[in-house]
């Protein structure tokens, strides 16, 4: 929606420049120009509250309970400070727990009813890195689910140097156990 909008107004902003210079004697200021400034800031301005408001409807979920045969998604991950992303779903408990990882081992944990921030050591986000490292991360499919949901099962998703791994307890591939157990053990030691 907001590529066609902005392919419209540039298309106006064109049409416009044509009509005016077909029309105009007199070297006046186009419209044009003042319409591609309106149009340039109102997409700016429609990018920034889209961003903000999607920030909030992530945090107003945060107690949301995760429906029946819920599959996790994440977006990919976007070039930022986040090394790891980890989310772990349902389960009889109905857990819903993200966290995101820095660079430096700062590390944000968002749950149903709380969030929290610490700091892992520099050995346990180095250890963390090899685990992912030896599992290959990068040669894991995307989609690591079973053909058939199971119920309660946890599901996860990690996402590591710009690539998403989407599984569950029944289908997870071995090599990549030991690093969601890394992450589980990082979330326990966090409450």
């Amino acid at each position: 929606m907001g590529k066609q909008l902005i392919r419209f107004g540039i298309l106006f902003a064109l049409c416009l420049s044509f009509v005016s210079a077909c029309t105009s004697t007199a070297p006046t200021p186009s419209p044009v120009d003042a319409t591609v400034a309106a149009l340039s800031t109102q997409v700016a301005q429609q990018g920034t509250i889209i961003s903000y408001l999607a920030t909030r409807v992530d945090a107003s979920r945060a107690g949301t309970p995760t429906p029946i045969g819920f599959r996790p998604t994440m977006t990919p991950l976007v070039p930022s400070a986040t090394l790891i992303e980890y989310r772990r779903t349902g389960g009889i408990a109905g857990f819903d727990d993200r966290l995101k990882i820095d660079a430096n081992g700062h590390a944000t944990l968002a749950q149903r009813t709380t969030n929290s921030q610490f700091n892992l050591t520099a050995d346990e986000l180095t250890q963390l890195q090899s685990l992912l490292r030896d599992a290959n991360f990068a040669s894991i499919p995307e989609n690591s689910m079973p053909k058939m949901l199971v119920p309660d099962e946890l599901s996860y998703v990690v996402g590591y140097q710009g690539h998403t791994v989407k599984t569950s307890d029944t289908a997870m591939p071995k090599q990549l156990e030991p690093a969601v157990r890394m992450l589980d053990q990082i979330i326990v030691k966090a409450k």
